[in-house]
């Protein structure tokens, strides 16, 4: 079967044959640019029918590592209820425990500014909420008004621009007022000025360090303990317990007893909790005797601080 080709037919062959290929073979460059992932597009994975070349996943590499941080973008997250300075936020629909977890350092951009977070806290059940501390200086705001975007997230300790400065990922009480309390029951619990230190949810690094003091102005034993708990009407752990203790062998001349105290120990939070500064003595201190945090002499600081950081 002899087959006539026309003019106009032999052109739409050629044309058909160049809209792919070059005139030597060769495909065009054009279409093949087309067809190849880049290295964002193989980081995020957000490209299903791409060809993935040694470039690209090098190109992916190297961004990694040369800042630290991974995009994610399936799953854009909102803002769950929020307990400052602890944030959840969810991902809906997804399980995302094996890609996230505690401890991982997250930044996102909301409102034109970029946000930096420390996740201490991961569940799922239908979504995916992930908590995360903000620290001092950041804060997650309504997402209907202000949609989270570039969200990353690193296993790395210091990736590129996260502010490593613990102060700015620590709770702070602070105090340099006399907390006295006078004629103490024997045994009685006494949080002097309502001082107290709330911590978020997570694992925190929580140092104390204050001056004890007692006096009684008669002749016996005194004393002043003391302990940082969750209730002011009992100690719920003596991790922090301390006591500064003495006698009085005058007759007539009042005793003033001071001395410092340090406690350190590592607290695993699941709930927010408040902690209350408590002082009491198991000492019948006689009359006009007293108990007290002397921190007008050396300020009292308990801090905690974010032990993932």
């Amino acid at each position: 079967v002899e087959v006539l080709h026309t003019a106009s037919n032999i052109n739409e062959l050629i044309d058909g044959i160049l809209a792919e290929h070059n005139q030597d073979g060769t495909h065009k460059d054009t279409l093949v640019t087309t067809l190849k992932a880049t290295g964002a597009e193989v980081t995020t994975g957000t490209e299903d029918a791409k060809i993935v070349t040694p470039k690209a996943i090098a190109d992916s590499y190297i961004n990694t590592m040369k800042t630290g941080w991974i995009p994610y973008s399936t799953v854009i997250p909102t803002l769950g209820t929020a307990d400052a300075p602890s944030y959840p936020i969810v991902f809906a629909g997804v399980d995302l425990t094996s890609m996230l977890g505690v401890g991982m350092k997250v930044k996102f951009t909301q409102n034109s500014a970029t946000v930096f977070g420390i996740i201490t806290a991961i569940s799922f059940s239908t979504n995916t909420t992930v908590t995360l501390y903000c620290g001092t200086d950041y804060s997650v705001a309504n997402t209907g008004t202000y949609p989270i975007t570039n969200f990353n997230y690193s296993t790395q300790k210091a990736p590129l621009n996260f502010p490593t400065n613990p102060e700015k990922w620590t709770v702070t009480l602070t105090d340099t007022t006399l907390r006295r309390q006078s004629n103490p029951t024997t045994n009685t619990l006494y949080n002097v000025g309502n001082l107290n230190i709330v911590i978020p949810i997570g694992l925190w690094i929580t140092k104390c360090q204050l001056t004890l003091g007692w006096g009684r102005y008669s002749t016996g034993q005194g004393e002043c303990k003391f302990a940082l708990s969750t209730s002011t009407s009992s100690i719920s752990t003596t991790d922090f317990n301390g006591v500064v203790t003495g006698c009085n062998n005058a007759t007539s001349s009042a005793t003033d007893v001071r001395g410092g105290y340090y406690r350190e120990k590592v607290l695993s939070l699941a709930a927010k909790a408040t902690y209350y500064t408590l002082i009491f003595t198991s000492q019948d201190l006689g009359n006009e005797g007293f108990i007290d945090l002397r921190n007008d002499l050396v300020p009292l600081y308990i801090k905690a601080i974010c032990a993932y950081l």
